[in-house]
């Protein structure tokens, strides 16, 4: 019977120890679940305070009064470069315009280097000495007129000679007449016409009027004379023409005398173009 009891009892415990185990399991996990509970709040929390403390930055520089005037003194730095510029280069037009002539090659010329004051004080020395060539032209080169106009000034490039209103370039070299007549077209002029005597005596100096010249003068054989490279017929009147000997189609002037040679022969030769006039 003894036994019986104590089976019994291992096979049905106590309710009241049973209810008490539930108890406890039950308060168990609820104090788990408030943990739980209570970790999730405060990652919410801290997930909310930092979202709250990276915005609000923003909400501070959008009201920041001391980035509002630096960006007002940027701004106004800028318009200042700016018009700094643009009066450098409205100087820089009126300098070039004014000195009416070309700079020279060496004159700094690049962005970079035009808009200094350096550039500045170049240009305007360059246009001082300009100033004063200009003067010392007209004074040397031009002729006032009586109608109060500018003068007018006439000019024969560098190593010609100038009589009246023609520049002569007398050669030192010999050629034939051909090439004679390319040299004086590859400088803007022509072989030598003439007018009369006269103007013989103002071009060669003493000494040259011995040496034979090839002039812009030769014979024609449908004319069957000495005709001018211009078309106009040489005047037998004006100078002593010595007689032509077969192929001597070319003319030369010696000694104010008019010899025909052969084209192919070697002489001097004397180019001529009009001077060059312009006003100061």
């Amino acid at each position: 019977m003894a036994d019986e009891l104590d089976a019994y009892s291992e096979l049905d415990p106590n309710p009241k120890d049973e209810e008490k185990g539930k108890e406890e399991e039950e308060e168990e996990e609820e104090g788990a679940y408030t943990e739980l509970d209570m970790g999730t709040r405060e990652e919410e929390e801290e997930e909310t305070y930092t979202v709250l403390h990276l915005e609000a930055p923003h909400r501070d520089l959008s009201r920041c009064p001391a980035c509002s005037r630096l960006s007002l003194a940027l701004g106004i730095m800028v318009l200042f470069l700016l018009l700094t510029v643009v009066v450098q280069s409205v100087l820089i037009f009126q300098l070039s315009k004014a000195s009416r002539m070309a700079l020279p090659p060496d004159l700094p010329t690049t962005p970079s280097t035009i808009n200094n004051d350096s550039t500045l004080a170049v240009m305007e020395d360059l246009y001082r000495n300009m100033s004063q060539t200009v003067q010392t032209i007209r004074k040397h080169l031009c002729v006032q007129s009586g109608d109060g106009a500018d003068p007018t000034c006439q000019i024969c490039p560098n190593s010609w000679r100038q009589t009246q209103e023609w520049c002569y370039y007398i050669s030192n070299d010999k050629k034939s007449w051909n090439s004679s007549v390319e040299y004086c077209s590859s400088r803007g002029s022509r072989l030598m016409t003439l007018d009369g005597k006269n103007e013989m005596d103002e071009i060669l100096q003493k000494g040259q009027a011995s040496d034979y010249y090839w002039i812009g003068l030769v014979y024609s054989e449908a004319d069957e004379q000495l005709v001018w490279l211009h078309g106009a017929p040489l005047e037998q009147n004006s100078f002593t023409v010595k007689k032509r000997k077969n192929e001597s189609n070319c003319a030369s002037l010696a000694n104010n005398e008019i010899y025909p040679k052969a084209c192919n022969s070697q002489k001097k030769w004397i180019c001529e173009k009009r001077v060059f006039r312009f006003n100061l």
